[in-house]
């Protein structure tokens, strides 16, 4: 239920809370207690920004699902959208059902707040769609009322088709509990894609698919095997991503001046003096086009060429990255996969992984190494690492980390004991900008999958990558980096981007082969 505009029943007190001392109704009409303590598991259109665009497009079903995100538990969106398509069938059974699909996201989304595992959560799930209560189907055929487009047919064509689809279903389907309410969904999808050319002709076609199911194909399934096949072939070569800027074998060690730039307002300043307090001038955010005259800072809007603007943010420090690999390497050194994950046991194929950074008095060194796998999506590692350095900017906005224990494991205990359980030398690491990472865990290895270089297909180049903000959004509907940073929320990203290529080659490549 969402309220209305003009307020009608704000000022009544939530029957909810009367009878039962608390009120989980979606964004309620009725009035509540904000203090009330009983009130903290109700979800508003306010919390949930993506429920309220579905909201918008009521009755509008042929627009992709959006799952709510939720950072309860790391579960693929593939796999919410087809729950969350199974609870919509579900209630598509019910007469009273309007058409609305937020009722099916809110169900699901509370279902996995509510659970505390994945099992859980798919369980609780096909007890919902599973349920054994009777339904029941409509006394009367009556066509589904088309809100953005007029109809392909009149009202009556409508119906003499969906009573042919009904006695079809009836036939050939007798297992059928509510052969009109299908039949009135089988019709509403055939109206709301053709025109008054192309729908008498796709209805009979439907027909004559419910009457001839044997002669249907089923589409063919990625598996595993060909996951990994095409996975191998995406694997960036090591002349291509040296040209992209990662380090592909061990540098000769530089050591550094003390003269340093500040990486954030270019002042220069002595290292040796880098926790005296001064003034340090910046913006935070990155410099974005909007068109090709005009650059501007994401942190707060401001004309990056304007002389009279002044920097959104201040410290009371300088920072510092080294200049070069030399630099690095001397800092912490870096190590070649093959020489330190050389075991043969089995380990991952491919993992997602995204690390966190932050500035200290060693320059920008490693906070968190989060990985996930890639075939289940699930968090294999996700570790804080002690920093060498003092602390002087975790970076929080960016890095989502705000605190780093005294417990918290070394660098090489993430790297060579955490990381090498569960990686080899043969595993494919995939990520967007992956060198920065890279370069953070002094690691050097051999197989990558580089979303920021690859997608979308030949528009990278050396001076120019689209973000991974912009290809989640792009390619999977998906609103990322939208608070604090999250490195999980961002490797399952370039996880699916990945696996959305890979599903349109393989795609292609039957079709190829059935022509």
């Amino acid at each position: 239920m969402f309220k209305r505009e003009n307020g009608y029943f704000g000022h009544i007190a939530c029957p909810e809370i009367r009878k039962h001392g608390n009120c989980e109704i979606l964004n309620c009409i009725f009035s509540h207690n904000d203090d009330n303590s009983n009130m903290v598991n109700r979800i508003t259109l306010s919390d949930q920004p993506l429920l309220k665009k579905q909201k918008l497009h009521k009755n509008e079903e042929n627009l992709p699902i959006r799952p709510i995100r939720t950072k309860h538990l790391h579960i693929e969106d593939d796999v919410r959208i087809q729950n969350i398509k199974k609870i919509i069938e579900y209630f598509h059974k019910d007469e009273n059902y309007n058409g609305d699909r937020s009722e099916s996201i809110e169900k699901e989304v509370k279902i996995l707040q509510t659970s505390t595992t994945i099992e859980e959560y798919q369980t609780k799930i096909n007890t919902l769609i599973n349920s054994t209560e009777k339904l029941k189907d409509p006394k009367f055929i009556l066509p589904k009322e088309l809100k953005s487009r007029s109809a392909p047919a009149s009202l009556a064509i409508r119906k003499s088709y969906i009573q042919k689809l009904v006695e079809t279903i009836k036939k050939y389907k007798p297992e059928a509990q509510t052969p009109i309410l299908m039949a009135i969904d089988e019709e509403y999808e055939v109206a709301s894609k053709t025109s008054t050319h192309t729908y008498a002709l796709t209805i009979k076609r439907v027909i004559y698919k419910l009457q001839h199911p044997d002669k249907i194909k089923k589409p063919v399934e990625i598996t595993k095997d060909d996951y990994i096949k095409m996975l191998n072939d995406l694997v960036i070569s090591e002349d291509k991503l040296k040209d992209y800027g990662y380090i592909m074998e061990i540098p000769e060690t530089i050591i550094p001046e003390d003269k340093r730039l500040c990486k954030r307002c270019g002042v220069e300043f002595d290292k040796r003096t880098i926790l005296e307090p001064t003034k340090c001038h910046y913006h935070p955010g990155k410099i974005r086009r909007k068109d090709k005259l005009i650059r501007f800072y994401d942190c707060c809007m401001t004309i990056a060429d304007d002389p009279e603007s002044e920097p959104c943010n201040k410290s009371t420090n300088h920072v510092f990255h080294w200049n070069n690999p030399g630099e690095m390497n001397w800092a912490t050194p870096f190590k070649d996969t093959e020489d330190i994950y050389n075991d043969n046991e089995e380990k991952s194929f491919a993992l997602g992984i995204d690390c966190e950074m932050g500035y200290t008095t060693k320059g920008f060194e490693l906070l968190r190494v989060t990985a996930l796998d890639f075939f289940t999506g699930e968090e294999v590692l996700d570790s804080l690492v002690q920093v060498s350095g003092e602390i002087i900017d975790l970076n929080t906005q960016w890095s989502g980390v705000s605190n780093i224990p005294a417990d918290s494991p070394t660098f090489d205990q993430v790297i060579i004991d955490k990381l090498g359980k569960i990686m080899n030398k043969n595993t494919i690491l995939i990520g967007h900008g992956l060198e920065n990472d890279m370069n953070a865990m002094r690691l050097i290895h051999h197989r990558i999958i580089d979303t920021s270089i690859l997608y979308p297909k030949h528009a990278a180049t050396k001076r120019f990558k689209h973000s991974l903000k912009d290809l989640a959004f792009k390619y999977l509907n998906r609103t990322i980096q939208s608070g604090e940073h999250d490195s999980g929320e961002d490797s399952l990203a370039a996880i699916d981007i990945v696996k959305y290529f890979v599903k349109l080659d393989f795609d292609k490549r039957q079709n190829e082969h059935k022509n």
